[in-house]
């Protein structure tokens, strides 16, 4: 390959990895730590539709939970419906739909979660 076609091959292998990033920078993250109330064990297994999480009171659509690195860790990531790049404290609230138990019957689960973040600024010269 000559040098042209190799800049220009460069040029959209990082345009594409830009725009992956960008899209990947839009999201929320919010860490989630569930244990079962009554023994206070960790609570594995749990899917994207188990969790609910609103942010300033409005309920926000889930793209993905992942399990954490710790027992009962979950990461939930969602695209916030509120676009304004204010740099102001979102709160958040999380819930996990108890279901059914570890043992096969209804428990309650204790959540503890990241009670909000601040919103990204402004960008300079906007």
């Amino acid at each position: 390959m000559n040098t042209t076609i190799r800049l220009v091959f460069s040029a959209v292998i990082l345009l594409v990895a830009m725009t992956a990033l960008a899209q990947d920078a839009s999201l929320v993250r919010a860490n989630v730590l569930v244990t079962e109330t009554s023994r206070d064990r960790a609570v594995r297994g749990l899917a994207k539709e188990n969790f609910q999480i609103w942010e300033d009171g409005v309920a926000q659509t889930i793209v993905s939970v992942t399990e954490g690195t710790t027992a009962g860790e979950y990461v939930i990531a969602y695209k916030s419906t509120n676009e304004a790049k204010d740099g102001k404290w979102r709160k958040l609230r999380a819930k996990v739909d108890a279901g059914k138990g570890l043992d096969g019957i209804g428990v309650a689960f204790s959540v503890l979660f990241q009670q909000g973040y601040f919103a990204p600024g402004p960008i300079p010269g906007n």
